[in-house]
């Protein structure tokens, strides 16, 4: 064998390992962040609930978002899953862990509040810490007291919370009466 055939040889085997190396770290990510995955097309809901809320999830509505990321924050929302039997909203966020993990921010490290057209606050807010993945730390949130019916609008203020203090919030519009709730 030649010189130039040998090294030809040698430089073939190691790109495919380097492939080989490349596309196995991508299929162990994949599979690792299947879950966030799902939940960030819509494939799987971010739901977490109460025993009065076990009967009412064969009544969901999806409220999709044309804009699920808030810049000035560094946030990521699902869409919002509308549960009408119990007045409550579910989502999930993602937030980039290494920025806000702090000892002087808390371990909700955000609050989100509800505010609707008539200027009715939402604030009974409850989540659960979900896992930390490649997209960020997961939270699945939601919010009760909410009936979407008496509804024209409906607005999610999500405010960063640094020592126990409410910084200025990231603000989105995420329902309008005229948009039609599918049911998932």
């Amino acid at each position: 064998m030649s010189r130039s055939k040998g090294r030809l040889l040698g430089f073939t085997l190691v790109m495919g390992f380097i492939i080989t190396v490349i596309v196995s770290y991508i299929m162990f990510r994949q599979s690792a962040e299947w879950d966030m995955i799902q939940m960030d097309h819509g494939e799987k809901y971010p739901l977490f609930w109460s025993l009065e809320e076990q009967h009412a999830l064969d009544d969901i509505r999806l409220i999709e978002l044309d804009e699920r990321g808030f810049e000035r924050i560094d946030v990521r929302i699902t869409d919002f899953y509308y549960l009408p039997k119990v007045n409550r909203i579910h989502f999930g966020l993602w937030y980039d862990a290494e920025k806000y993990d702090h000892e002087d921010i808390p371990l909700g490290v955000f609050e989100h509040v509800f505010i609707d057209d008539q200027g009715n606050q939402y604030e009974d807010m409850s989540f659960s810490i979900g896992p930390h993945s490649f997209y960020g730390q997961f939270h699945r949130r939601s919010t009760s007291g909410i009936n979407i019916d008496d509804i024209q609008e409906l607005y999610l203020y999500i405010y960063p919370i640094k020592n126990d203090q409410r910084l200025e919030p990231a603000k989105a519009l995420i329902y309008s009466k005229d948009e039609a709730l599918e049911k998932v």
